[in-house]
């Protein structure tokens, strides 16, 4: 899942009421951040977004 995707995925959960603002903000910095010193590959988002924040897409 790349940048573009996920965001999406997160701006529509906060649309639909499913996650607040200040959720919404923590998983769209959490997106572009890096994973153990490493950029994210797509599956790290992914898999990040669904256990984090219980968003999948």
């Amino acid at each position: 899942m790349n940048i573009t995707t996920a965001s999406k995925l997160i701006d529509a959960a906060f649309e639909a009421g499913k996650i607040s603002q200040e959720t919404a903000r923590q998983a769209q910095l959490a997106i572009r951040g890096s994973y153990y010193g490493m950029r994210m590959t797509a599956d790290d988002r992914r898999r990040m977004l669904a256990l984090r924040f219980g968003m999948e897409g």
